[in-house]
């Protein structure tokens, strides 16, 4: 039992971290969606689904920019 209760304290001192790391790389790829959206433009019904995702990536890049400075 004690072993089990060791555990999520591990996994709440573990979470931070991965957070840098995960704020880290959305800055590269917001880039690369820009030319991925040009291509799926072709289909309709993907469309609104990547201009969405392209305004997100954008604001939470903006945002995670304006954090980091």
């Amino acid at each position: 039992m004690s072993s089990k209760n060791k555990r999520p304290e591990t996994s709440k001192h573990q979470k931070p971290k991965p957070k840098i790391s995960i704020a880290h790389p959305p800055l590269l790829p917001s880039f690369h969606p820009k030319p991925s959206t040009a291509v799926h433009t072709n289909n309709p019904q993907s469309s609104p689904f990547p201009s969405i995702y392209s305004l997100f990536s954008l604001s939470y890049s903006r945002v995670l920019i304006r954090f980091v400075l």
